[in-house]
């Protein structure tokens, strides 16, 4: 029960040499589905990942994988077997493509004191273009701050009609956008705190 074998279906040859040598043990058609990804708060750059169905019964072991599309080598990536998902996530790369941007508006970012609190309110923009030639299935991904203290209360004012998780903070979008086409995203929260409390960002 702890371990898997391999039985060859065929003879194979290998050569004496110094170089390394390949050997296919197996080969499985799966059925994936493909969705573009991207966490603009991190980076801009787009994912395309491929989701697997089914893929406990493949007995995927942990550990360094090469990744070909369209018989392409585009990188390697790495397996962990201990995923708990009904889908298994496996990234074949950045489409460069696809272009990411996320600014914050200054414009409609704004404090005030009232009391012994203090508001402050932050807006963002994520401007997406598609620059392939189809329609694409982008999942956008962002975080609101999660407050570490109880006098701190953040809060969603616009999530731009995205899903909130209110336990992580994080936003999902899923959007589908045209070969050429482009796409705007606006949320934005509120953060209130005393007002003789410093307060500060960090990223995880």
């Amino acid at each position: 029960q702890m371990n898997v074998i391999y039985e060859l279906n065929y003879n194979q040859t290998i050569v004496s040499q110094e170089k390394e040598q390949y050997v296919i043990l197996d080969k499985k058609q799966i059925e994936a589905t493909y969705k573009y990804h991207t966490v603009p708060k991190v980076n801009n750059q787009v994912f395309l990942m491929a989701f697997i169905k089914n893929w406990q019964h493949l007995n995927l072991i942990t550990g360094e994988a090469n990744i070909y599309f369209e018989d392409n080598y585009i990188g390697k990536t790495t397996i962990t077997s201990n995923y708990v998902k009904d889908e298994f996530p496996i990234s074949l790369g950045v489409d460069e493509r696809i272009t990411v941007k996320r600014i914050k508006l200054e414009d409609k970012t704004s404090q005030k004191a009232m009391n012994s609190n203090k508001w402050e309110t932050e807006s963002y923009q994520i401007n997406i273009r598609n620059n392939t030639k189809e329609s694409i299935e982008l999942e956008i991904l962002d975080q609101l701050p999660i407050s570490e203290n109880s006098k701190i209360s953040v809060k969603a004012i616009d999530t731009g009609g995205g899903n909130l998780d209110e336990k992580t903070g994080s936003i999902l979008w899923n959007k589908n956008i045209s070969s050429g086409g482009s796409e705007k995203i606006n949320f934005s929260y509120e953060v209130k705190y005393p007002k003789d409390m410093q307060i500060q960002y960090y990223s995880r």
